[in-house]
């Protein structure tokens, strides 16, 4: 049997979904579990193997879903494999529900990705809930895996860095929000708190969005910092595995090193909404930016929490 999961979004969207992949993965022992999402940003999701395959949510016949049923359009030929799917998309109009309705077997569901506005019920535990119809439910959540492949690359990342058998603290400074980046002092001083006491050296994580913040954590930092930029989000999750530890914001990469087991902090502002769209996994935690007096101290106690079992 294949099952499908649809999730289109930005980094952190994609990755909140793994709980209701999961959970799929669990309804329907042995089958065949497919993500629909942007692949960039799905990739780690399949190299830790949590999806058997990736299909591009932003390509055709994808964009069929909201048009009227045609039986045997491309949409209708890619979905007639599917015994179950999960469409977690925007549907005011109730099209996508219309047309996945019209299927002709299987069982098929649109279900909105966010919850109502002002209910406080986690992202990732909402899409979880969603599945009910599917006879799926949340459970257990083990850190993501990365592959061998990827463990690699990240290690020749490091090496030229003279990072490669060090404890590395990854920082991450952006967000895709401006309003989600943490003061730059704040997150220095963390930084410089716990390197100072746990040995570590800092690594600055930055990508194509980040050179502004990435040039104020310098600043405040007092000088530059090692540094990788942009690398596929499949070997950042293998970077981000191996460190001893990660401090960020409200970002895809703070939702990243969370899944994958890091001990992560994350400092979020007037903008967060961390009950919603908090880091989730067994080592992650969210911290007010006016109690970063407290930043090092509680990456020390994540870092000494089990990490669960692999992926």
């Amino acid at each position: 049997m294949n099952v499908l999961l649809y999730r289109s979004g930005a980094l952190g969207d994609t990755l909140l979904a793994l709980p209701a992949l999961d959970a799929l993965r669990r309804r329907f022992p042995g089958s065949r579990v497919v993500l629909a999402a942007r692949p960039a940003y799905g990739a780690p999701l399949l190299d830790a193997g949590r999806a058997d395959a990736l299909l591009d949510a932003e390509a055709p016949p994808f964009n069929l879903l909201y048009q009227e049923p045609s039986p045997g359009d491309g949409l209708d030929r890619l979905l007639q494999p599917f015994g179950a799917s999960a469409f977690f998309t925007r549907d005011a109009g109730g099209e996508a529900a219309r047309r996945l309705a019209a299927l002709p077997r299987g069982t098929h569901l649109a279900a909105p990705p966010f919850p109502p506005e002002g209910e406080e019920v986690h992202v990732a535990e909402w899409m979880a809930r969603a599945l009910a119809p599917l006879g799926a439910a949340s459970g257990p959540m083990a850190p993501l895996a990365p592959s061998a492949a990827s463990r690699e690359k990240a290690r020749r990342l490091l090496a030229p860095l003279g990072l490669e058998n060090v404890p590395v603290l990854a920082l991450h400074p952006g967000s895709g929000g401006r309003g989600k980046w943490a003061p730059p002092p704040a997150l220095a001083r963390v930084a410089r708190d716990y390197c100072g006491g746990s040995g570590a050296r800092p690594l600055l994580i930055q990508g194509p969005a980040d050179r502004e913040a990435a040039r104020a954590l310098e600043g405040a930092w007092g000088g530059p910092l090692p540094a990788v930029e942009a690398p596929p989000a499949e070997v950042l999750a293998a970077l981000l595995a191996g460190a001893a530890a990660y401090l960020g914001c409200d970002s895809g990469v703070s939702h990243l090193a969370a899944l994958c087991g890091a001990p992560a902090l994350v400092l979020t502002g007037p903008a967060s909404s961390p009950k919603v769209w908090g880091p989730i996994g067994a080592r992650a935690d969210w911290l007010p930016w006016e109690a970063v007096e407290r930043g090092a101290a509680r990456l020390r106690e994540l870092a000494g929490r089990e990490t669960g079992k692999a992926g």
